[in-house]
């Protein structure tokens, strides 16, 4: 014959059954806010992605302006429309003398 059932397991004393289960809420809880913290970042740095891609399209778009804005046949081109000249011979200031205002 068999002998008398006995429960099998933990017994957990009834004083520290409201505490575990306190201390079980508390742990599923902060869990979640875990998780929720997680998505909130990553949906954040999606954000950021997406923003640093935006701006480096418009980076290149402002180079290219700029490279054509600076170009010389458009610099030549805008020079003859305002009825500019070319110049043939350069002419230098010397800084030699010590005199900053010249004569009369």
């Amino acid at each position: 014959m068999r002998g008398p059932k006995t429960k099998q397991g933990f017994a957990v004393p009834s004083k520290l059954r409201p505490v575990l289960l306190i201390g079980v809420i508390a742990g599923v809880f902060m869990y979640l806010m875990s998780v929720n913290n997680s998505a909130t970042l990553g949906i954040e740095i999606s954000g950021f992605q997406q923003e640093i891609y935006q701006l480096r399209e418009s980076n290149r778009e402002l180079q290219v302006k700029i490279t054509n804005l600076q170009s010389i046949s458009r610099i030549e081109r805008l020079a003859g429309e305002m009825n500019m000249v070319s110049v043939d011979k350069y002419s230098y200031i010397s800084t030699d003398t010590a005199v900053a205002i010249g004569n009369r």
